[in-house]
């Protein structure tokens, strides 16, 4: 396949900051389409980003001649636009997480691998490149066995790198009325009404949802473990969580705090031989790759190695992973199993709180 013909699913803030300006970039890709029920926002968009057709309807962009479609809506919305996308027979990239629960999941699974499509998830930070490297020449450099795992995320107003203050985001006048019937209903042991305010992040698990499931699939991704949670606390604005990874410590720490415009995410794994540090950058920072520094032992040879900035944006890089994957017709389902037992994950957080 020559050329990708790609839809996007929602106009939003993600979709303008990321999403698109890095499809616009790609030689193979081609926009054809934007489902987006705000048309004012959709005209705006569209006239923007040279997009030749706009749709109020997902079905009527499913009914399109697409190879695959960008689902870049709220996560409530997630699970049924993917089903959707899937039985018509469209490739699906979906921002993360995939589902409200790992139960909505498990509906999708079993559709997803029938299709012979591929289905990819938004979660970025798996595809930097220095973390990538960084992890290679950890487990080639005979570490031994890991100790600890550490990842701390205090996220400050800068979390978007102050993109937006010189590309303000396009704005609409309308609004979309909340519809109870649209959406994922999420866990069945949460007994919160599935109002708008649970579909907010005045509810804490969504706010795990929507933010804290980068922590959990990346910390998952750095140790190669399925770890448990042996504890879980919140203390003011802040989430501590206690994890064993096969009888290894480990441990999330989780804070927003736009008192402070800092952002600081750090992931640390020690291990026997050797101590793997991680500092991802702000997701917004177009120009600038995570920092990684190994250290390492051999007898009496004390080395640390710290890979510099290469100045490849981790969503430019999930996104020609996952056009790459479309073009070759790969059917690719993986992202499914770590969504889930990233949702596994969460959703124990959350159950073991007190």
């Amino acid at each position: 396949m020559s050329e990708v013909r790609v839809g996007i699913v929602g106009g939003g803030m993600m979709a303008q900051a990321a999403h698109i300006p890095c499809l616009a970039a790609m030689k193979n890709v081609r926009l054809e389409a934007l489902c987006e029920p705000r048309a004012d926002l959709a005209a705006s968009l569209a006239a923007k980003w040279h997009i030749p057709k706009t749709v109020p309807r997902l079905d009527e962009l499913l009914s399109l001649d697409l190879d695959a479609v960008l689902i870049l809506t709220r996560v409530e919305l997630h699970k049924t636009q993917v089903l959707q996308a899937l039985r018509a027979g469209k490739h699906v990239f979906v921002e993360k997480p995939l589902a409200m629960s790992a139960a909505s999941i498990d509906e999708i699974l079993p559709i997803a691998k029938a299709s012979g499509k591929v289905l990819r998830v938004g979660t970025m930070k798996r595809h930097d490149r220095n973390v990538k490297q960084g992890l290679a020449k950890l487990a080639a450099g005979n570490p031994g066995k890991l100790l600890h795992a550490r990842m701390s995320a205090f996220i400050g107003a800068h979390w978007d790198a102050r993109l937006t203050a010189t590309h303000p985001l396009l704005q609409s006048k309308e609004t979309v009325a909340f519809d109870p019937k649209a959406v994922d209903a999420g866990p069945a042991w949460l007994s919160a009404p599935r109002d708008a305010a649970f579909y907010s992040f005045d509810n804490p698990y969504y706010g795990w949802l929507d933010t804290g499931v980068h922590l959990v699939n990346f910390i998952r991704y750095a140790t190669g473990c399925e770890p448990t949670v042996a504890g879980s606390w919140k203390h003011g604005g802040m989430r501590t969580v206690q994890l064993d990874f096969a009888g290894s410590a480990g441990s999330l720490e989780f804070c927003v705090n736009f008192a402070m415009k800092r952002w600081e995410e750090t992931t640390e794994l020690h291990h026997e031989r050797a101590t793997l540090r991680i500092e991802t950058p702000p997701p917004l920072d177009m120009q600038t790759a995570s920092r990684v520094e190994l250290y390492r032992e051999e007898g009496e040879n004390l080395e640390t190695c710290v890979l510099g900035d290469n100045r490849r944006w981790a969503f430019a890089e999930q996104l020609e992973s996952f056009v790459a994957a479309v073009g070759a017709g790969r059917p690719d389902s993986t992202d499914l199993e770590h969504a889930r037992h990233d949702l596994v994950l969460i959703e124990a957080i959350h159950r073991n709180a007190p």
